[in-house]
């Protein structure tokens, strides 16, 4: 076969899989964004998260969908949005296809769309219409599909005979039964299987045994014994003695420490190497220390 033929057969093998590309998914250069396009130049279609907009001069851009819709993150087009940004709202699939709030009590409406719900907030059980109506048994978090019974109930709070939900032990945090603790409150910890036990030191918020606490409350932390020590007196959290890390004005501390500079009256941040205001007889420096006005009148 002639060399001249053969060239010719490869360019325009060229040029058909170039085109092939650009026509079916291929990147459009010169339109960002864009899915698919009919020529080198046109977009036809964007990304799943932009829409074909057209400019005030005429040309076609892909636009962020939350540019074009308010609130939405994903498109099918200018006009129709898919998924919203905001878990309590959905598109109006039976409208302007803008974002919209789901139904009451509902925790998000992605497939049912504004005004429906997908899934209803702890508390409420979805109806035939796709709202959402409260559980009869008082704090039931999940609803049954007998009006007057329970399937779940909130923490805290433990089911008896499917239609009560009755607050668990002071010392419990999760429960099965009246006597059977699945994990603790504050200050206690678990013995065995079903019990809570008070942490020795009433200070402790954690502790792994009766005399090992592992976290104290604020203002005090726990030393190598376990045991909670008070924190210096101008430190409100610390992880240890002269270790600060929040001060009682709850502005952080400065390498570990919430005093002002020497002879500083007021600090903006205590700990901070700068100084606000100097006592009387000393004044700020550029630096922010303070300085004895002494120090001025010497040698004149």
């Amino acid at each position: 076969m002639p060399r001249l033929v053969i060239e010719v057969i490869a360019v325009t093998c060229l040029a058909v899989v170039a085109f092939a590309t650009v026509a079916h998914g291929g990147l459009c250069k010169s339109v960002p964004n864009c899915n698919s396009c009919s020529n080198g130049k046109d977009c036809d279609e964007c990304d799943k998260f932009f829409a074909l907009t057209k400019t005030d001069s005429g040309k076609i851009i892909c636009n962020p969908c939350s540019k074009v819709l308010d609130g939405c993150s994903r498109c099918k087009n200018s006009d129709v949005c898919e998924r919203c940004k905001d878990s309590d709202k959905g598109p109006d699939f039976t409208g302007d296809g803008t974002c919209k709030a789901c139904a009451d009590n509902c925790k998000f409406c992605v497939k049912k769309g504004s005004g429906k719900c997908d899934l209803c907030k702890a508390g409420f059980k979805l109806t035939a219409d796709d709202t959402c109506s409260s559980c009869v048994v008082a704090n039931c978090g999940k609803c049954s599909s007998s009006a007057d019974s329970c399937g779940e109930c909130l923490p805290g709070y433990y089911l008896e005979n499917d239609k009560t939900c009755t607050k668990c032990a002071d010392n419990c945090g999760l429960c099965e039964s009246a006597t059977k603790c699945k994990s603790c409150s504050a200050g206690f910890y678990q013995e065995d299987d079903s019990s809570c036990v008070a942490c020795k030191d009433a200070n402790c918020k954690a502790c792994t045994d009766t005399n090992q606490c592992s976290k104290c409350a604020k203002g005090f932390y726990p030393d190598a014994a376990g045991n909670c020590l008070a924190c210096d007196d101008d430190c409100y959290i610390c992880s240890g003695k002269g270790r600060c890390d929040y001060c009682k004005n709850k502005r952080p501390a400065v390498g570990g420490s919430c005093e002002c500079p020497i002879n500083c009256k007021s600090c903006q941040k205590f700990g901070a190497p700068t100084c606000d205001e100097c006592n009387d007889g000393y004044r700020r420096s550029e630096k922010g220390s303070c300085i004895s006005t002494s120090t001025d009148n010497k040698g004149k």
